[in-house]
């Protein structure tokens, strides 16, 4: 193991040992702060009978569907707005009108107009999504190396040459950035949209747990809502250093 490594595995167990220290000697009540062994207990039960299970699950197709779906429109029509002065011109000022509004601010209108399922949560999941990937997707291409234009028109290179082989590659860094943040934004909206109307959803299970005092089952959504967002963030981190590498190849170039 690392030494740094190392120091990050030591801070953890650390800090759930001093949690579980403080539980056991009843410093805090455990109603409001049960010690990590009981939470664990609880997650084996929730695991064991399924309910776990269920909610993530359900949970996870909300979420990833709305971020896909905020990707898939985003991503070129940020495209479109960074190289096209009048897709900017026609399409810039509705995205600056509707960027300021919070997506929890609209949660009332998608359960008015889509009822309380999981098409509502997956369409203000998309809304809040949208906003940080095609500004990211926009400043990617806007700092674009202009010489590289260059060099491509020069070579003869066509409008479809020019956007697969040097637009996306080099804003890509910034494109993934946007989905990191998006994805971010989808599981916070994800919880909230849960919380406020759902018959199921980790969102669900931590405010009934909340309501009936059951702390521990409250914690084990919380923590799982947060390792599912760290393994979520590791994979797309995985992705955009395999996708750049070629980055890192050209630097470690020496002349």
């Amino acid at each position: 193991m690392s030494k740094r490594r190392w120091i990050r595995t030591s801070s953890l167990v650390g800090f759930f040992v001093l949690w579980e220290m403080i539980s056991s000697l009843g410093l805090v009540n455990p109603l409001f702060l049960p010690a990590p062994s009981g939470i664990l207990l609880t997650f084996g039960k929730l695991l064991k009978s399924g309910e776990l299970f269920s909610h993530v699950s359900i949970s996870l197709y909300r979420g990833l569907l709305g971020f896909l779906l905020a990707t898939v429109i985003a991503v070129p029509h940020g495209i479109l707005i960074a190289w096209f002065r009048t897709v900017e011109d026609l399409t810039n000022p509705l995205v600056e009108l509707f960027r300021p509004i919070p997506a929890v601010a609209l949660i009332p209108v998608a359960i008015l107009w889509f009822g309380i399922g999981n098409l509502s949560k997956i369409v203000i999941i998309a809304f809040a999504c949208y906003f940080p990937i095609i500004l990211n997707t926009i400043s990617g291409v806007r700092q674009v190396d202009v010489n590289l234009l260059k060099v491509a028109k020069l070579f003869g290179a066509n409008r479809m040459q020019v956007l697969t082989k040097i637009i996306l590659p080099s804003a890509f860094p910034f494109i993934m950035t946007g989905l990191r943040v998006g994805l971010a934004v989808a599981l916070i909206l994800l919880i909230v949209t849960e919380m406020i109307g759902a018959r199921s959803g980790l969102g669900l299970m931590i405010i009934e747990a909340e309501y009936t005092f059951k702390t521990e089952k409250m914690f084990v959504g919380i923590f799982t809502i947060g390792f599912i967002g760290i393994t979520l963030n590791e994979v797309m981190v995985r992705v955009e250093k395999r996708a750049t590498r070629w980055k890192r190849e050209i630097r470690s170039v020496s002349f």
